[in-house]
């Protein structure tokens, strides 16, 4: 993965729960079985000028981050499994949902120093009925010796093919950053931002992003014709995650009861 800097980066995902290890050889990417612990922390989210200016919830957790403005809306989209025109390096079954966190970018930190962007998004799914958000997924990107004080970004997340309208003109493809989602659970995503000093391996600075509008995260269009998803719905419910603002913002994946029927027509 790269941008219009030529910083490059790669992206992993691993996972907690009912899914089976997988990898793609040379793609930079891999699943693995792995326990994250989330505590409270915090930042924030400017939007690009070309999107509504309605902004993720955010927390700073330490420094002085750089900007982060969201290029495409709804800034994560929830849908079916191998979506036509996507790339899905696990092969997840139509039966299954996804999610995308679209693109955003980030600028370096204030600080002189190169530095290392890593973007850590961590997907927590809830019950219909319970009270709190349990952790299942976490997808990473990371990206390597970006020029510091703001002068140099990278392009993190990647588009739904709906967002993209031609994924072949979108560098890497429209990589879904969580796949094989069960359905009948609530889906919402934490996005961590952290800036380390390049030569020193010290954490700069580090934030934390939650979806707390309706313009934050959203279904496919295919999806919710299929009746496979719906939301999104914004509310209190399951805010263990202590989201600031006192809300978050998720969707609903719902049962395939017919695979024929909610699956993606055949190409």
């Amino acid at each position: 993965m790269s941008d219009s800097t030529g910083v490059t980066g790669t992206a992993t995902t691993s996972s907690v729960g009912p899914m089976q290890r997988q990898t793609r050889a040379g793609s930079g990417w891999s699943w693995s079985r792995r326990a994250i612990l989330i505590g409270s922390v915090s930042v924030g989210l400017l939007l690009a000028a070309a999107a509504p200016a309605v902004a993720f919830s955010k927390r700073t957790n330490a420094g002085s981050p750089g900007a982060v403005y969201g290029l495409d809306q709804p800034y994560m989209q929830g849908g079916i499994c191998q979506a036509p025109g996507e790339t899905d390096p696990t092969n997840c079954p139509t039966t299954r949902n996804q999610l995308f966190v679209d693109r955003f970018r980030i600028y370096s930190a204030n600080y002189a120093a190169y530095q290392n962007i890593s973007v850590d998004e961590y997907l927590y799914y809830n019950a219909p009925g319970t009270s709190t958000w349990t952790y299942w997924l976490h997808h990473q990107q990371t990206f390597s010796a970006v020029a510091g004080s703001g002068s140099a970004s990278v392009k993190a997340g990647s588009p739904s093919p709906q967002i993209a309208g031609n994924c072949s003109a979108v560098p890497g493809g429209c990589v879904p950053a969580f796949t094989f989602l069960p359905a009948g659970y609530y889906y919402t995503v934490l996005i961590r931002v952290t800036w380390i000093n390049y030569s020193t391996g010290r954490t700069l600075a580090q934030a934390d992003f939650f979806p707390n509008q309706s313009a934050d995260i959203g279904c496919a269009a295919w999806a919710i014709s299929h009746g496979r998803c719906s939301g999104p719905t914004v509310g209190t419910y399951g805010l263990n995650l202590n989201a600031p603002g006192g809300q978050i913002a998720f969707i609903y994946m719902s049962p395939c009861t017919n695979p024929s029927s909610c699956a993606y027509p055949s190409a």
